[in-house]
């Protein structure tokens, strides 16, 4: 097949423009893959570098906040010099609420490993339900700290109601804690 002479010279002029227009086209296709492509991933590790420390800037938050709520809490604690006022707290909000404790047997147990020293109350209860009932949510609502960890009801054979027996127990803030200005367990 034969070509005109025009054709052929046109495509003669044309062949240098075909091979810069081919090298400019590698060129780019070059710097995309070369340049752009690295710079996009590396723009995605940094928008999951930064979504990353925003959890964990909130992780840190969230602790740091929960520890500020359990040194306030480690600060309410009573110690262990103060157990037999908490059974005065708890006879004078018995006797306001129509309750009647007759005798009231203390327990200390000894700290476990980390867990401050956990201290019991054992007492009955004597009084009509609503007295009774008035007493618990006092108890509860007044000392955070203590806890209502055993109650059993039966027919007193004193007088002619019910007796309440509570056990009631709290942890102790550690004297160390105290001498050292400490404000929760390490």
């Amino acid at each position: 097949m034969k070509h005109s002479p025009t054709a052929t010279r046109t495509i003669h002029l044309l062949r240098p423009i075909m091979i810069l227009t081919a090298t400019a086209f590698l060129c780019c296709l070059t710097t995309y893959l070369g340049l752009f492509l690295p710079a996009r991933h590396q723009l995605s590790d940094t928008h999951n570098a930064l979504h990353a420390l925003r959890q964990q800037h909130v992780s840190q938050q969230t602790a740091k906040t929960t520890q500020q709520a359990l040194n306030r809490l480690w600060k309410d604690l009573p110690t262990q010099q103060q157990f037999t006022h908490l059974g005065v707290k708890l006879n004078t909000l018995a006797k306001k609420n129509g309750v009647t404790i007759p005798e009231m047997t203390y327990h200390v147990e000894p700290s476990k490993k980390q867990a401050p020293p956990k201290g019991s109350i054992t007492f009955q209860a004597f009084g009509a339900y609503d007295a009774i009932r008035r007493f618990i949510y006092q108890v509860e609502k007044t000392s955070p700290y203590l806890m209502i960890e055993k109650l059993t009801a039966e027919r007193s054979r004193k007088t002619e109601g019910v007796a309440f027996t509570f056990q009631i127990g709290t942890f102790f803030r550690s004297p160390s804690a105290l001498r050292t200005g400490k404000d929760h367990v390490s």
